[in-house]
């Protein structure tokens, strides 16, 4: 129990041959940088002496055991140890709890990790309690989402910002169980714009009486088809917004800095230095039977109203109407970003004349030379692009 308010370890389900699910204490990560983009998270490794296996493994090496990592997907295979286990067509997890965190250590600029025991206690404190499931790698909490529901988990509780969100949704929705469990969130990251659009509280208390008695409302997801960063056909699910112009160049500059002075400074300062040396584009931008073409900033669809921390951008979107409403910025001057953009954070900004909004299920973008898009804060890949909506394709629990 002592060792259980250690803030660098975390307790984590091991399933070991003959014993069953026990329970352990891990050594935590550290986190090399904020997950998604075209780069990678965790991807500094600590040194240790050359020929010398980590810790973990030469623990397990000389016990000849074999730890079952959780980040396989339920439903691929058995293994040796997996005999006389029960079977349900595929192979099954063994039971998890009702209630499963899934937790990013590398969100908040990596203060995640370091918190999650004190957070644990907390939730513990007001009623809530249920397995830990800690990522490892980019794209680790959308597989371990998929194994929670698998293994009976109703209430997945995503320990981190909108990059977790972004992953998270992106492994249910592709594997097809986005509507088998509820999403509850404890914002952890820099933005916070997936829980701002659903008006869930972005305190800690605030966030756990939403995860217990909050209600689940169903709402839509975006799907996303572009070219990724090595220029081959790529696809992936947005839950709050997606992007394509300078809106993928901030989300590329913010993301590689360290946040450390929160997320709207942070994304505010990537706009400022971007947009000092961004160059429009010639873009053509289709929603339905509406085409708008000419030179173009930025082609923002929202499902959620919130984007870039704190940016109201579409204070009429609704996240459940089956629609996406499309932003398109023209080819503004320094001078009307400067009279505009502090509008932006309070809805102010539609009256611009160089500023459209549109709704449509889809919309298709396409430029002169590629563009980085979005999805979520995360840069996965460039133009041309296709945003359309799916609609009531992920539970997520709000306010009552």
């Amino acid at each position: 129990p002592g060792d259980a308010r250690r803030a660098d370890r975390l307790e984590r389900p091991l399933l070991q041959p003959g014993r069953g699910p026990v329970r352990a204490l891990v050594e935590a990560r550290r986190p090399g940088g904020r997950d998604g983009g075209c780069g990678a998270v965790h991807r500094r490794r600590v040194a240790r002496r050359a020929g010398r296996l980590p810790a973990d493994r030469e623990r397990h090496r000389r016990r000849g055991r074999v730890q079952a990592h959780l980040r396989r997907r339920a439903a691929r295979g058995g293994r040796p140890h997996d005999e006389g286990r029960a079977r349900d067509g595929n192979c099954r997890r063994e039971a998890l709890t009702p209630t499963v965190f899934l937790v990013n250590p590398a969100s908040a600029n990596g203060s995640t990790g370091r918190r999650w025991p004190e957070i644990a206690r907390q939730a513990a404190a007001r009623g809530l309690t249920g397995e830990a499931l800690v990522s490892e790698a980019p794209g680790h909490l959308g597989e371990l989402a998929v194994v929670a529901v698998e293994g009976g988990a109703e209430v997945l509780v995503v320990v981190g910002g909108d990059g977790s969100v972004h992953e998270t949704v992106n492994g249910l929705v592709a594997a097809g169980r986005s509507l088998d469990a509820e999403l509850a969130v404890f914002p952890r990251g820099t933005g916070k714009d997936f829980v701002r659009s659903l008006r869930i509280p972005k305190d800690l208390g605030g966030a756990i009486e939403v995860a217990r008695n909050g209600h689940a409302r169903t709402i839509d997801v975006g799907h996303a088809r572009f070219h990724a960063c090595d220029g081959s056909a790529a696809e992936a699910y947005f839950a709050n917004f997606a992007g394509a112009g300078i809106s993928g160049a901030i989300a590329r500059r913010a993301n590689a800095s360290s946040k450390a002075a929160g997320g709207r400074v942070s994304f505010l300062w990537a706009t400022v230095a971007v947009f000092a040396r961004w160059q429009s584009a010639s873009v053509t931008a289709t929603i339905g039977e509406t085409r708008r073409s000419g030179q173009v900033f930025e082609v923002l669809a929202m499902n959620g109203d919130y984007a870039a921390g704190g940016m109201w951008v579409t204070p009429d979107a609704v996240p459940d109407d089956g629609l996406l409403d499309v932003l398109v910025i023209g080819d503004v001057t320094k001078a009307d970003f400067v009279r505009t953009f502090p509008k932006i954070y309070r809805g102010r900004h539609l009256s611009h004349p160089k500023i459209d909004v549109l709704r449509g299920a889809a919309v298709e973008v396409d430029a002169d030379r590629p563009l980085p898009i979005v999805l979520d804060g995360e840069q996965p890949g460039t133009t041309p692009a296709r945003f359309e909506i799916v609609q009531g394709a992920l539970k997520v629990r709000v306010p009552a």
